[in-house]
């Protein structure tokens, strides 16, 4: 099921897709291998939540049996609007 996430309290259930994707950059990256993540994932997290809650971003999710599969966060530009 796809559907959107509302709430930033649910942005900590990204934690498994976020360390995934760090994990395949590492795997895949000729340049960068390693490298990933580049910050605390908990920080990134928090910008996450900041962005969803400030407006400046929107996420959708991707559910599998009820548990997150993947997702995308959508940042808004204001200025175009």
């Amino acid at each position: 099921m796809l559907r959107e996430i509302k709430n930033p309290s649910e942005i900590d259930a990204l934690l498994p897709c976020v360390t995934a994707l760090s994990e395949h950059h590492n795997a895949v990256s000729t340049y960068f291998h390693g490298a990933f993540p580049s910050r605390p994932y908990a920080v990134t997290l928090d910008l996450f939540r900041n962005a969803l809650q400030s407006g400046q971003s929107r996420f959708a999710v991707m559910e599998d049996g009820g548990t997150i599969a993947g997702f995308a966060k959508i940042d808004i530009d204001k200025a175009a609007d």
